[in-house]
């Protein structure tokens, strides 16, 4: 399925950086935390693009599953892999949804060069990264993931 090898999830720059946190400290699963039911289904790659004010690709890790249900099974189920320090921040983050969705990754990888998104754009076709992600192809993925100066945290 080579159209869905690689799903672009926009990411706030504070998330990333406690990702990276989490990584440094020995954290090898890592769960991003979404309201709803949002997030890729199937995918091998996961492309984290830092949004306002960055707007560039700064990482990548494997996708390992998106699971979605009940908020508060969720968080007794991974919220340990999350970046969030507490389950009040989660119900913050949440705003009240009694659904929510967690993309667990593993692998998180900081590129040595962020790509900005006017390169990014070249790669992808993509003029406007929409809010939800969208899927990569083969190709499009493994050129944003390419960085031979690239870092496993």
């Amino acid at each position: 399925m080579a159209e869905r090898y690689g799903y672009v999830l926009p990411i706030e720059e504070r998330w990333w950086k406690r990702f990276l946190d989490r990584a440094g400290a020995g954290e090898e699963q890592h769960a991003y935390v979404r309201r709803g039911r949002v997030g890729p289904t199937a995918a091998e790659q996961i492309i984290f693009y830092v949004t306002h004010p960055r707007k560039e690709v700064r990482g990548s890790a494997e996708f390992v599953d998106r699971v979605t249900g009940d908020a508060e099974d969720l968080w007794r189920l991974h919220g340990r892999k999350t970046c969030l320090r507490s389950h009040g921040e989660y119900a913050d983050l949440l705003q009240g949804r009694a659904r929510a969705t967690f993309i667990l990754f593993r692998g998180l990888r900081e590129k040595s060069t962020p790509i900005p998104f006017q390169k990014f754009s070249e790669i992808t076709g993509i003029t406007r990264v929409s809010p939800i992600g969208k899927y990569l192809t083969r190709e499009e993925a493994e050129k944003l993931i390419e960085d031979p100066q690239g870092t496993s945290v």
